[in-house]
């Protein structure tokens, strides 16, 4: 690491980008610092780094970084440094809990809810909830909804569909249709949230998806649903 001091700017971006691809967490403190370099590229090359060299310890650093970065490519990057490092913490839930209890006081809470998907966790979804049924950021809390990874939200995108609301119906339907094909939930349980959405369902394409959705959980019950 300290060889990168005697390095052009040039080369420097290009180790410090070498470091981050091959996981070099222990050059985390190195790549931090240079995160607040003077030169655009080697900044630009350590915020990208960071998501290869973070762990569980450095989610502080990161959410501070997050909060000062300013150029939306960065601000992805670091992003992406923040989740690398929730995922790394223990317990399970404590980088969800962490974000959380961040985004109470962050001046862009829009950023970590945009990461929270990605993390986790019930704190997390329940912090989408809460975020969607306010009216500071509700767009980005409804993204995050819909880019939820499990089945844990496809209840509040069921909701949220039959409300009918018309800025948000269509995503959600969308988003609802994909988690529940692919849940793990009991079929049953399945079965029960898409005979819901069959009753709010006001357009052939919508019943021919959830007619669809239906036949790949291939049960008597789902069935009986689908020729209904």
């Amino acid at each position: 690491a300290a060889a990168l001091d005697t390095l052009s700017p040039s080369a420097k971006a290009a180790a410090v980008r070498v470091i981050g691809a091959k996981s070099g967490r222990r050059y985390a403190a190195r790549v931090f610092a240079l995160t607040s370099d003077a030169n655009p590229e080697v900044r630009a090359a350590a915020i990208g780094a960071l998501s290869g060299v973070a762990g569980a310890s450095d989610l502080p650093a990161l959410l501070r970084l997050l909060e000062t970065t300013n150029e939306a490519a960065l601000v992805d990057e670091v992003q992406k440094g923040v989740v690398a490092s929730a995922r790394q913490m223990t317990p399970a839930d404590g980088g969800a809990k962490a974000l959380v209890g961040a985004m109470r006081t962050s001046a862009h809470p829009e950023r970590i809810i945009e990461v929270l998907p990605q993390v986790g966790g019930p704190q997390a979804i329940a912090a989408l909830v809460e975020r969607f049924n306010a009216p500071d950021i509700k767009g980005t809390a409804f993204r995050g909804l819909v880019e939820w990874r499990g089945p844990e939200a496809s209840d509040r995108l069921l909701a949220i569909y039959t409300a009918g609301e018309p800025a948000y119906r269509d995503q959600a339907f969308a988003g609802f249709v994909r988690q529940v094909s692919s849940s793990s939930l009991p079929a049953e349980q399945r079965v029960l949230q898409v005979r819901k959405a069959l009753g709010s369902a006001t357009t052939a394409r919508e019943r021919r998806s959830l007619v669809r959705a239906l036949g790949g959980m291939k049960t008597y019950q789902a069935f009986l649903v689908a020729a209904s």
